[in-house]
């Protein structure tokens, strides 16, 4: 008989985290329901960010309208790249899906993955609607960097530099390389007070 997700996550919750499945999302806008997957890449970390495993690939798309985009997504896209490459180049949805979602079955066995990354739930509403094979391989619970960054602000930390290519894979090694600067951070102590901290991109 096949197991089912409530009993996966409930699995999940009795032990403590082994790892983490950081996603990063390229999407043509931030409406799960109107817009699209131009990228998608994921890597598996041990607890406290060691990577063991990444996966990126671009969507294939047979044709992409400016007026399907979101103004600052077509700019940020089409200047980096991406957009070429969807239309040139990759992989179907489908595919990566389930190349995402075989990952997270080899890496968290018996148990659902939790999900990792900034601002990772406009992600997981991309992952909801448009990639089942992962999203029934996910816990409901997830590590969001941005919560962490916030913390960081408030304590006076100072931000963690980022390239802000808005490519997947590099993001989300800004993401694990943010969350091992704040909890080095941390481990120092909070500094409460104002903070000079400025950076508001996801």
């Amino acid at each position: 008989m096949t197991e089912t997700v409530e009993a996966r996550m409930r699995r999940t919750r009795e032990q403590p985290p082994q790892g983490f499945f950081w996603v990063d999302l390229e999407m043509s806008g931030l409406d799960a329901d109107r817009h699209v997957i131009l990228e998608a890449a994921c890597v598996v970390t041990d607890p406290f960010g060691k990577e063991l495993s990444s996966f990126a690939a671009v969507i294939h798309h047979g044709s992409l309208d400016e007026s399907d985009f979101e103004p600052y997504s077509w700019q940020q896209h089409s200047g980096s790249g991406l957009i070429d490459a969807c239309l040139s180049d990759g992989l179907s949805l489908g595919q990566v899906d389930e190349a995402m979602a075989r990952t997270a079955e080899e890496f968290f066995p018996g148990v659902s993955a939790y999900l990792a990354g900034n601002s990772v739930y406009r992600d997981w509403t991309f992952i909801r609607r448009h990639m089942p094979r992962l999203f029934s391989m996910l816990h409901y619970r997830l590590l969001d960097v941005t919560s962490l960054k916030l913390i960081a602000q408030s304590s006076g930390i100072a931000p963690y530099p980022k390239a802000k290519n808005h490519r997947a894979l590099d993001d989300i090694r800004e993401s694990i390389g943010e969350m091992q600067h704040i909890l080095r951070e941390f481990s120092r102590g909070p500094q409460f007070g104002a903070s000079s901290f400025t950076d508001r991109d996801k």
